[in-house]
């Protein structure tokens, strides 16, 4: 059951979530595109992310997370995210769709950057009311063949993700190994360190279990 969470959860809210940022992130001036789109696209390139999610879950008040609700007053004593299973499917989600940012990604960014502005114009002229209604009628419908290739992305990376179940049991020792020793085990049921070589080119990022 919480494999099949797992992968409806990062399909579709993958997909958006890419969409969403790709759109947000065009808006920006070139300089800050450029490296938002880099910030954005560096979990499917990078081989030590197990250590930035150690620091965040970390069981202590240093930890990012507790520090950060601890401060907001929402939590007044460190939560053991690592050490408590309830948790588990969660970190796994939140770890899978920031992995799922990457080939889908840069194709929406490449999407809104062909976009014929003559459209916007005598969208413009009839009467366009907003950037919701230029982005539903002008926007979505020139950018069919990006869309098509990030839906394939999705679900192929929903398929790779179910062959992630053992995971699951793992999240703990992967994340509480690295951050007391630095160093990520290199076993098969990793899902947040895998080689790159080991990653499944077809699922925009997302790692897989051989």
């Amino acid at each position: 059951m919480s494999t099949l969470a797992l992968a409806v959860v990062t399909g579709p809210v993958g997909f958006l979530l890419c969409l969403f940022l790709a759109w947000l992130v065009n808006e920006f001036s070139p300089k800050l595109r450029a490296v938002m789109t880099l910030l954005f696209y560096a979990p499917s390139i990078s081989g030590g992310v197990y250590m930035i999610w150690s620091l965040i879950y970390s069981g202590d008040s240093y930890g990012l997370l507790n520090g950060l609700l601890m401060g907001m007053g929402v939590i007044y004593e460190p939560v053991q995210w690592l050490t408590d299973p309830r948790y588990d499917l969660g970190i796994v989600i939140v770890v899978q769709l920031w992995l799922s940012l990457g080939t889908s990604f840069l194709a929406f960014i490449a999407g809104f950057k062909q976009l014929n502005a003559s459209y916007f114009e005598a969208a413009a002229i009839d009467g366009l009311r907003n950037r919701w209604q230029e982005l539903w009628y002008i926007t979505l419908p020139q950018m069919k063949p990006q869309l098509l290739f990030g839906c394939i992305n999705a679900i192929t990376a929903s398929f790779a993700d179910c062959k992630n179940a053992a995971a699951l049991h793992h999240v703990k020792q992967i994340l509480l190994s690295s951050f007391t020793n630095n160093t990520a085990k290199n076993s098969s049921g990793d899902i947040l360190a895998i080689p790159p070589e080991q990653r499944d080119n077809n699922s925009g990022g997302s790692p897989y279990v051989p």
